[in-house]
C-alpha cells in the first residue's frame, strides 16, 4: 500500500518513516510528541533528530486545532515495533496511532507503550483522557535541551539491574549449545546474538524472554556425546603366536648356508 500524501503539519508520513529507519539502524532513542484528537485520523505525531520532546509538544499543539491534548517522550524501534515511552502517557495514544499509521500506508509499524523498564503497558489501565493534564512545566524533557538547535548527543545504553544475571545465563546457554547437534546449534545462533544485543541496549525484559526461549529449547534437546573410542586390547603371547622351533631354525640355502654337518647337528637338537 502506497503512503498517503498529506499536507498535515501534525503528521508527515515521509518524515516519520525516515526517522523510524534511522532509529532502527542506530538503536538510539529519539524524541516525539503525540497529539490526541477526537478522531484517530486527526491525531498528530512529531519527531525530530535534535528537537526535544517539550519543543515538539509546543509545535504540535500549535499545528492543529483538532488536537486536544499532547504528551511527549522518546521512542525506540525494534524490528517494526515502535516502543513509545513517556513520563506522562495519554490514554488513546496506541489506538489512535495504529489507525493513523494504517491510513497513512504505514501499517507495518506497530506502536507499543512501554515503561522505563521496557515492559509493555496496557493503555487501558491509564486514566481517562479527559482527566489527563498535559501541563508539564515540572517535567524535564527526556532528550535534548530546550534550544531547537542543540545537538543530540549519543546516549550510552542504560545500565539496568539484572543484566549481569542474564549474562551469566547466556554463558551457560553457550556451553549447552556446544552439546547439541550442529544444525540445531546453528539455528540457535541468531536468538543467542539477539539476546546479547538486547542486554547491551538495556532491554532487560526482551533479553529475558529471548533467554527463556533458548533455555526451553535446549532443555528439550538431548545432548550429543562423542562416540567412545574402541578399547585397545593388550596383546598377549600365546602358543599360537610363538614361533615354532623349526621356523627359528630355518636353514638358508645357497652360498650363505652352513656346512652340511652343521645342518645335521641342528636336526639332532
Amino acid at each position: 500500500m502506497a503512503k498517503a500524501k498529506t499536507d498535515d503539519p501534525a503528521f508527515d508520513p515521509d518524515e516519520i518513516g525516515k526517522l523510524f529507519k534511522k532509529a532502527k539502524m542506530s538503536g538510539e532513542p529519539l524524541p516525539y510528541a503525540f497529539g490526541l484528537a477526537s478522531k484517530p485520523e486527526d491525531c498528530g505525531f512529531l519527531t525530530h533528530l535534535r528537537k526535544p520532546g517539550k519543543t515538539l509538544k509546543k509545535e504540535l499543539k500549535a499545528s492543529s486545532k483538532a488536537i486536544s491534548k499532547v504528551c511527549f517522550g522518546t521512542f525506540r524501534v525494534d524490528e517494526d515495533n515502535i516502543l513509545l515511552s513517556s513520563p506522562k502517557p495519554i490514554k488513546g495514544i496506541i489506538k489512535q496511532l495504529r489507525v493513523r499509521f494504517r491510513k497513512a500506508g504505514m501499517g507495518k509499524f506497530k506502536p507499543m507503550l512501554v515503561g522505563p523498564d521496557g515492559i509493555e503497558i496496557d493503555e487501558d489501565t491509564l486514566p481517562a483522557a479527559d482527566q489527563f493534564d498535559d501541563t508539564d512545566d515540572d517535567i524535564q524533557s527526556p532528550i535534548g535541551a530546550e534550544a531547537p538547535t542543540a545537538a543530540l548527543a549519543p546516549t550510552p545504553p542504560p545500565k539496568t539491574e539484572g543484566s549481569a544475571e542474564l549474562a551469566r545465563r547466556l554463558t551457560k546457554i553457550k556451553d549447552a549449545m556446544g552439546t547439541v547437534p550442529p544444525d540445531m546449534s546453528e539455528r540457535l545462533q541468531k536468538p543467542f546474538l539477539k539476546a546479547i544485543s538486547q542486554i547491551k541496549k538495556g532491554e532487560v525484559s526482551e533479553a529475558r524472554e529471548t533467554i527463556e526461549l533458548l533455555e526451553t529449547v535446549l532443555s528439550r534437546l538431548k545432548p550429543t556425546t562423542p562416540p567412545k573410542a574402541p578399547r585397545k586390547r593388550r596383546k598377549t603371547l600365546s602358543n599360537r603366536s610363538l614361533p615354532t622351533w623349526a621356523s627359528c631354525l630355518t636353514i638358508k640355502k645357497g652360498a650363505d648356508a652352513p656346512p652340511a654337518e652343521d645342518q645335521g647337528q641342528a636336526h639332532r637338537w
